[in-house]
């Protein structure tokens, strides 16, 4: 999916408490966004079975920012530079769908307009 509004130094948090930050962010090989992120470790253990998540974090300046969820406190804590997989960011989905609904409606917008145009005999 797109990160579109997630910069470096944007927000990485954990059950709501900002435990980090995004390193950097680049475009691998295969065309997927890959994204470094920093967490302290005074914060919070993150253990195996978390996900990734983009979240929106300022609707008004359209900045995003990457939840963690899960993890099973049984399993073993991650070590450093592990890979944590991304689940679909449910704003992305909602987005995709605001954007078909409006070009929908604009095709509808026109069809009016051209129906209420005045003719010229």
């Amino acid at each position: 999916d797109s990160i579109r509004g997630l910069g470096e130094g944007g927000l990485v948090e954990y059950k709501g408490v900002p435990i980090g930050r995004v390193q950097s962010i680049r475009v691998q090989e295969n065309n997927n966004a890959r994204v470094d992120i920093t967490i302290n470790p005074e914060k919070v253990t993150i253990n195996e079975g978390v996900e990734a998540q983009l979240v929106l974090y300022s609707f008004a300046a359209g900045t995003m920012a990457i939840s963690l969820t899960g993890g099973d406190p049984e399993a073993p804590e991650l070590p450093p530079d592990s890979q944590i997989p991304a689940k679909s960011s449910a704003f992305a989905t909602i987005s995709s769908q605001i954007s078909d609904l409006m070009e929908q409606l604009s095709t509808i917008f026109a069809k009016i307009d051209t129906g209420f145009a005045p003719r010229i005999s």
